[in-house]
Parts: structure tokens; sequence; C-alpha cells
């Protein structure tokens, strides 16, 4: 009876505590301002595409055009009742962020001990980086819910071997291209299905067919409304240095889950113990029938490695199988040593656990959840949009580092800094966009300003802590001061 009231009040308390350290603003990722506007454009039947972020191929690595459309579906009602106040957005994001935990402890349920699903969830649910994700206004959250309703939908299709094939393969590939929809990599899911079947069942399940058309007849019907995936296809450049680069990079940012803000050496040590854990976890996983979920982590976690670019919140669909394997190989250490001394293997298995979660205490201690001073909508960035709206024309063309939050705020066109960084590039690149304003930020790069007033030959027409505003000489308006 306790255990059953023990994993209500479990969620209830994740929920409380990621609505108590909601940050406010919009702290650092700009991807959210592209979201935001697509989000406007579905809530007042505008062209999904008027953004006013100004796409080029010079800075393909930086963006797509557009982002996929269902997690722009799902913050257009926001949208519609409360514009860019940000607290809703990232109420919703917390919403979401409970309905996967619920997935993934059903997903896990018939793999885990009571214990063993209830550590899961402490460690899901308390994590520094999905507590510090939720803030922003980003689709790997709604991404993740998606991945796991179709990994539970997999598992109850598998058990059930229901003769209504048709049912399933529809809600299959319903899923499926809600994930897809959500973030371009979901078209891995088909294949990992397909893979798992044959693996699993020796045979290609009939549900998994027409699972497969129902993905593909909505895929397509999105690459006729949305045209993002030509884009994401020119950030693959072949780089024989991406694996090693990844690798590093994503093995450092595993690394700093396990920060205590105590220094470089309790975060390794901690994350050596983590490593440990998961690898006889792994080891003991591996043992046993696969799952679906596991599948996806290899898969998923290659093409993180061979992609050519590489950022953190890319982990977070590794995440929960990840803490998964940790607690098994937590439970199989216990199992171990409790064979010959059962209290030391309890005593011991406790220790660790009170370890990976101090882990979180300190993080925790070390944060600052006020409101940043670098973030798109901060008194600089304020200042910044209220002189681009007020004192610039409406045609006004801007290139900048952050132009799609400076496109949301202002309704201003605006376009990347060209990747190649130099004066005859950065001409030729302005008088390709028709740019009449730059913009130089020092928080972006030093040099910019230099270069900028060197190409404008004039003062700047606005100039704050943050940012400074030069007219280019192709510009056909002046600056009302």
């Amino acid at each position: 009876m306790l255990w059953r009231w023990l994993y209500p009040i479990l969620l209830v308390v994740v929920g409380a505590f990621q609505l108590a350290t909601i940050r406010p603003g919009v702290v650092y990722n700009e991807d959210g301002c592209l979201f935001l506007a697509h989000a406007r454009n579905l809530a007042f039947a505008e062209p999904y595409s008027a953004t006013n972020f100004i796409y080029t191929t010079e800075t393909a690595t930086y963006s797509p055009a557009e982002y996929p459309p269902v997690f722009p579906i799902m913050l257009a009602p926001v949208y519609r009742l409360s514009g860019l106040q940000l607290l809703p957005y990232k109420i919703l994001i917390v919403a979401t962020l409970m309905v996967s935990l619920v997935l993934i402890a059903r997903f896990y349920r018939k793999k885990t001990t009571r214990p063993q699903l209830l550590l899961l969830l402490v460690l899901l649910g308390f994590c520094p980086f999905i507590t510090e994700l939720k803030n922003e206004i980003l689709s790997d959250i709604p991404f993740l819910l998606f991945v796991y309703a179709l990994f539970l939908l997999i598992s109850i299709v598998g058990e059930n071997e229901t003769p209504n094939y048709w049912v399933s393969g529809i809600s299959v590939g319903l899923v499926s291209y809600l994930a897809y929809g959500t973030r371009t990599i979901g078209i891995g899911l088909i294949p990992c299905i397909v893979i798992f079947g044959l693996i699993r069942h020796r045979r290609l399940p009939r549900f998994s067919i027409i699972a497969a058309f129902v993905f593909a007849a909505l895929a397509y019907l999105q690459s006729r409304l949305v045209s993002s995936d030509s884009d994401y296809l020119r950030m693959a450049i072949l780089d024989p240095r991406a694996p090693i680069r990844n690798l590093h990079f994503y093995v450092g940012t595993t690394s700093y889950l396990w920060d205590i803000g105590r220094g470089s050496l309790a975060r390794l040590l901690i994350f050596a113990i983590a490593t440990c854990l998961f690898l006889v976890g792994a080891w003991r996983v591996g043992r046993e029938s696969l799952d679906i979920a596991s599948l996806f982590f290899i898969g998923y976690g290659l093409f993180l490695i061979f992609w050519p670019l590489h950022q953190g919140h890319y982990l977070l669909p590794l995440l929960p199988v990840y803490m998964y394997f940790i607690v098994r190989g937590l439970y199989v250490l216990q199992a171990l040593i409790g064979k010959r001394w059962p209290p030391a293997g309890r005593v011991i298995a406790i220790s660790l656990a009170c370890t990976l979660l101090l882990a979180y205490v300190g993080k925790y201690r070390a944060w600052d959840f006020q409101f940043s001073r670098e973030g798109w909508d901060s008194v600089p960035s304020t200042q910044f949009y209220d002189f681009v709206r007020n004192a610039t024309p409406q045609n006004a063309v801007f290139v900048a580092g952050a132009p799609r939050a400076l496109a949301l705020y202002t309704g201003r066109r605006a376009a990347r800094f060209p990747e190649r960084f130099d004066k005859q590039t950065l001409l030729k690149y302005i008088s390709k966009v028709g740019a009449t304003y730059l913009v130089a930020s020092p928080i972006d790069n030093s040099q910019w300003i230099i270069l900028c007033q060197s190409i404008s030959g004039a003062e700047p027409v606005f100039v704050n802590s943050s940012y400074a505003i030069f007219k280019t000489k192709v510009a056909s308006h002046d600056v009302t001061q």
C-alpha cells in the first residue's frame, strides 16, 4: 500500500519542483524564438514560413529556415492567449515533462522493482540537466514525450499480439509521425521499429508495415507544407573529425550531469561511479530480451557521434535509458555483495544512490534562478528591440548575431552573419540580403563591432551595453533620432 501512494506523491513533488524552478525570460537558446514565430503564424492564420528570419546557405549550420510543425502547433493556442508572455509556455513544457515521466514509468514498470522505478523517477525528475532544459522553449521535451509514447505503444502491441493490426499500425504510424514532426531525427524511429521486430520476432510484424505507410503519408504531407528537411540535409557535411570531437563533447556533457559544484575532481569521481554502474547495468540488461528503448539508445547514440554538429540538449532522449542502466547496475551490485554480506550490500547501494543525488544538490546550490542578463529579452535586449521598432523603417533588413530573436521581437527581417569572417565576404553578403543595418554585439564576437564600423564608415546609430547598430551604405532610409 505504501508503494502505491509513493508513486503519485513523487510525481506531485517533481511537478511542484519543476514549476518552482521556472526561470523567467528566454535564457540562452535562441531556437525558441523561431518556434514562437511559427506558433504566432499558426495562431493567427498567417503563412507558416513568414517568420522574418532570412535563411541563407552561407549560414546553413546555424538554423533551418523552418522547424517541423508539431511543437509550434502545441504552442499556438498559448500564443493566441498569451502572446510573448513566456511563463505559460514553460508551464506547458513542465506539463509535457510530467506526462513523459508517467510514460517512462509505465514503460519500465515491468522491467524494474518498485524501489528501482522510484529511484529512476527521482534521478530523472530532479536531474539538473532536465530542470535547466525545461526553462527553454525547445522541442526536446515534447520529442521525449512522443518517443516514449511510441515505445510504450510498441511494448503493448508486442505483448498483446492483437489481431487488429490495422489499429496498431495506424496508432504506431501516427505517434511515429508526431515524433518526426517534432524533431526531424524522428525519421529514424520507423527503421528502429522494423529492426526491433526482426530481432525480437524474427519477422516483420504486419502492424509495422501499416505504420510505415501511415508515417510516410503524414511525412509527405508535412513536406508539402513545411520545407525544413532540405535545410537539415545541408548540415550533413561529412567531417572525419566529427566522431572524435562529438564523443569528447558528449562524454564531457554527461560528466556534468554529476557536477557537485566542488571542482572537476569531485565531478569526475562521481561520473566514474555512475559510468561503472551504467556499464554493469548495460551488461545485465544485455543478457535479457532486447527492448526498443535500448535499441534506440544505440542507434540514436551513433547518430549523435557521426552528425557534424553537437549540442548538449540532443542527449535528452538518451537520458531515461542511461539512468535506467545506472539503476539496474546499482541493484546488480547490491545483489552481488548481498550474497555474502546482505547488510553491506544494502548500505553500499544506498550510499551510492545518495552520492548520485548529492551531486544534484551541489549543482542546485550553485544555480541562480533569477532573470538572466544575457537573455534574449533582457533589459539591454529590450532597449535594443524598442529602438529597432520605433526608429527603423518597417522594410529594414538587419544582419545580426541573433536574427531569430530580432525578427520575433521587432517584426523586422533579419539574417545571420556569414560563417566566413572577413570584410569582402560580409560586403557581398550585405548586398545579397539587401541589409540596411548591421547589429554588432560583443557577446557574440568582439571583432564584429570593428568590422561593422569599418563597413559603415560612421558611428553607430544606437549603442548600449550589449548591442551596437550600424547603418550600411545601402540603407534607403535615415534613422529617426
